[in-house]
């Protein structure tokens, strides 16, 4: 693949640009860690740090230790200082305007995203070169990687399943609504997975794609 038309410190400013949390909480989400922009920008997490040290140089960015749910550790957090919101702006608008060149068509970032709901908009600019060619097969390998697909059509309802019901609505009005993204948080054995699965099934919604983080 050639070189990404963006690099990874502006991946990082627009991925902080459109989690925008303000450095006044007491509590954020885990996005603006370190493991956080790592997964939300596709790098590895040791790479974080420097970037990150060199956009907080710069002034563009400020860390702070925040609590972050579950667990209600503290972790260090990533924000957007004033200049830095002003630069991810430029970067995001830049976004806007580009025509993506995918199989010989050239294509609006909206609509790409549209082809690609799977991938986040600064993992999606990783396989955009400087000709502003998308990768496909790179990126399709990218999805298929960290993704598997489940097959619901035989899945019954659980008689067993009780309660959960506010956390059911959440996804149901997720389903209904315009998000993308739904997060569903929590430890291990808690029953994420039998939640998903029975509201999914409750609302019809059979063919779908199962991310492992």
């Amino acid at each position: 693949m050639s070189w990404s038309r963006f690099t990874v410190k502006e991946r990082i400013l627009l991925y902080l640009y459109m989690n925008p949390y303000s450095i006044q909480n007491l509590e954020v989400s885990n996005r603006i860690t370190q493991s956080g922009i790592a997964e939300g920008i596709d790098i590895e997490r040791k790479n974080v740090p420097r970037n990150v040290s060199y956009l907080e140089e710069n002034r563009l960015v400020i860390s702070e230790k925040k609590y972050v749910p579950p667990n209600n550790l503290k972790h260090t957090s990533y924000f957007l200082t004033d200049e830095g919101k002003n630069r991810a702006k430029k970067i995001f608008d830049t976004v806007e305007e580009i025509s993506v060149v995918m199989n010989g068509e050239a294509l609006s970032i909206d609509s790409v995203m549209e082809r690609y709901p799977e991938v986040t908009l600064p993992v999606l600019l990783k396989f955009i070169d400087r000709k502003n060619f998308l990768d496909i097969i790179a990126l399709e390998e990218k999805i298929k990687s960290q993704s598997v697909t489940i097959d619901m059509n035989g899945y019954k309802a659980d008689p067993n399943f009780v309660g959960r019901q506010t956390e059911m609505e959440h996804i149901f009005d997720w389903v209904n609504g315009e998000h993308r993204i739904l997060q569903i948080t929590g430890v291990g054995g808690i029953g994420k997975s039998a939640l998903v699965k029975e509201a999914l099934f409750r609302t019809q919604q059979y063919n779908i794609l199962w991310f492992e983080a």
